[in-house]
């Protein structure tokens, strides 16, 4: 019911074996990449990434982003989780943290992000404000829970057996109550 990107990283981060930009390893705890900005605000180019795409005839929303993290810092390293369905041109912060060597679990459990039919929807968890840039940030077990919605077939273009021959319709699934919405 939908397509998801595979994990990526910003430009500013290297993994921890070659020092390739843009690049992390896989190791036991996860995705993990080092030079992390230390200025005390995100850097644009430091972030983990995921997309998600819904497939033709469906519509998802998303109520809950989590993850685990942890860092070697010393004291502390923040991280900020945006999402966007524009590239990143703007973008909404939904969480805020610190990740310490102890680890932790970070989760946002309140969210209503629609993302429609041939709509992108990106999740950047950028890490920032680290002692060092060598400190390294892991992350694991990114999830995104939600809710599929179906579009509603309200017409057949063409005959065959082409999603592109259908006319779609979102349905409306208000919190007054489900059904078709009045176009």
């Amino acid at each position: 019911k939908f397509t998801a990107g595979a994990l990526t990283a910003g430009s500013g981060v290297t993994d921890t074996t070659t020092a390739t930009a843009g690049t992390f390893d896989f190791t036991g705890v996860g995705a993990t990449a080092d030079d992390w900005d230390t200025a005390a605000t995100p850097n644009a180019n430091d972030y983990y990434q995921i997309t998600l795409q819904p497939l033709t005839g469906f519509n998802i929303v998303i109520t809950s982003v989590s993850f685990v993290h942890d860092t070697d810092a010393a004291t502390d390293l923040d991280f900020s989780v945006n999402w966007s369905k524009n590239a990143f041109s703007s973008s909404i912060q939904i969480m805020t943290g610190s990740s310490t060597s102890a680890g932790g679990t970070a989760s946002s459990s309140t969210l209503n992000i629609a993302v429609g039919e041939g709509e992108t929807l990106t999740l950047r968890i950028f890490g920032y404000d680290a002692d060092l840039a060598a400190n390294i940030f892991d992350v694991s077990n990114i999830i995104l829970s939600g809710d599929f919605v179906p579009v509603e077939v309200v017409s057949c273009a063409a005959t065959g057996n082409s999603p592109g021959n259908l006319v779609l319709d979102d349905l409306d699934l208000s919190a007054d109550g489900y059904g078709e919405d009045s176009d």
